[in-house]
């Protein structure tokens, strides 16, 4: 099972304040947020423009293969799912058509060869079976 939650900045993230401080402030239920957490909001805003990928019941092996791969190029196993992903969209789409055509295609330019026939016989009468 795959869970996808993306999650959109609004324009009090983007401008480094909490959402709801506006409102609370205005009703008196929160105080003026200090500098660092306004800061940390800011922080968060820019995360939160990006989308958000759970994949559950992922096996065991999976997850090693995984971690070994992203080890051996350097990269931690997040980022190492996010290049496998980008790698797996970005790959050319398969092709549409039939195979025959397909395969035409990939030879035409090599040229062709035409091929004599066998000659064929007349049909032969079917055989008859005693009653």
């Amino acid at each position: 099972m795959i869970g996808v939650r993306v999650a959109q900045p609004d324009a009090a993230n983007r401008q480094g304040r909490h959402p709801l401080q506006p409102k609370a402030q205005a009703l008196g239920q929160l105080p003026a947020l200090p500098e660092t957490a306004l800061r940390q909001f800011a922080s968060n805003a820019s995360i939160a423009g990006m989308a958000t990928l759970t994949i559950r019941q992922l096996d065991e092996k999976t997850k090693t293969r995984l971690r070994v791969r992203a080890a051996h190029h350097g990269r931690s196993m997040e980022e190492e799912a996010r290049e496998i992903l980008r790698s797996a969209v970005s790959a050319s789409p398969a092709a549409e058509g039939n195979l025959a055509a397909a395969v035409q295609r990939r030879f035409a330019a090599l040229g062709g060869i035409d091929l004599e026939l066998p000659r064929r016989d007349s049909l032969r009468r079917p055989p008859r079976f005693p009653k």
